[in-house]
């Protein structure tokens, strides 16, 4: 395989995607565009490809470090895609492939926001299929698109929810990385320890946590994060605060913003207002995410 052909002009919005549903408020000044630090000596390739599939052929490997990353890849248009949208170790055959990449670019699509790890058996590296992630860059290059690689973090007592945010910061393969790394914060069941089987039944140990415990696992995952990245600017991708504060405040009661507001530098609420009743007055697309970044800017100071 040579090198990627010269991207597309991005064409006409998408219309057949469901655009991520989120508007993105940017907050604070300085760290949205600092330069990472460490982009002369970029990554080695990850590990975790096996020696049984390693004579797949490739395109030519580029000489030149990976760009920084900065903010500006959370600007415009779109999509989101977990792992059951695109590997099949979840969903035979997905729905949805590396080569549907140029289609979304002819379309207008600039950011695709992928699950890069997840932390269950059917991942057990922490990254999900490195060859489907690989894949995926090549092509997202190629049509001119940004992957922003995102984690869902189940805030166990171990270090797992780290590794795996770290990995997908760290991944790269021929020169190419994600542009951007996101936090997927929703979880509000058990906290998961994927590498703890105290029982020895075969399988990781669950721990019922309550909201405060987990506001501060939260804090203090991101906390490591942020040390990790360096300057890199982070994504932190929250229910609305509608949905927190007004339409059911016991699902997450002390949301720490005022602790996570310096560690995070894009804020992308999960607005979906297809889920609410026009008679809430939250039916209506506009309304729904006004309030919500209000009340975002609000409580991030």
């Amino acid at each position: 395989m040579t090198d990627p052909p010269e991207r597309p002009r991005r064409g006409e919005r998408l219309w057949w995607l469901a655009a991520l549903g989120a508007v993105v408020a940017f907050v604070g000044v300085g760290g949205l565009y600092v330069q990472h630090s460490r982009v002369e000596d970029p990554p080695p390739v990850v590990a975790t490809l096996s020696p049984a599939t390693a004579e797949r052929p490739g395109p030519a490997l580029r000489t030149a470090p990976p760009p920084p990353r900065t903010a500006a890849v959370y600007e415009g248009y779109g999509t989101w895609v977990d792992v059951f949208d695109v590997d099949p170790a979840y969903t035979d055959p997905p729905p949805l492939t590396a080569e549907s990449l140029a289609e979304m670019g002819e379309l207008g699509v600039g950011t695709v926001y992928i699950q890069a790890a997840r932390l269950d058996d059917r991942s057990p590296d922490g990254l999900v299929d490195p060859w489907l992630l690989t894949e995926w860059l090549l092509r997202a290059d190629a049509a001119g698109i940004d992957l922003v690689g995102w984690y869902l973090p189940f805030f166990g007592t171990d270090v797992a929810d780290v590794e795996r945010l770290e990995a997908v910061a760290e991944f790269e393969v021929l020169g190419r990385r994600f542009a951007g790394v996101a936090v997927d914060i929703e979880w509000i069941g058990d906290a998961r320890n994927a590498v703890r089987d105290t029982d020895g039944d075969g399988e990781a140990d669950d721990e019922a946590i309550d909201p405060p415990t987990r506001s501060q696992r939260l804090v203090e995952l991101s906390t490591a994060l942020r040390s990790s990245a360096g300057g890199d600017p982070l994504g932190a991708i929250v229910p609305p605060p509608v949905q927190m504060e007004v339409v059911n405040p016991d699902f997450w009661p002390g949301f720490p913003w005022a602790d996570l507001a310096p560690l995070y530098d894009v804020w992308l609420p999960m607005s979906y207002w297809s889920f609410r009743s026009d008679a809430s007055g939250y039916g209506d697309g506009f309304a729904y995410h006004e309030e919500s970044v209000r009340r975002l800017r609000a409580n991030l100071g």
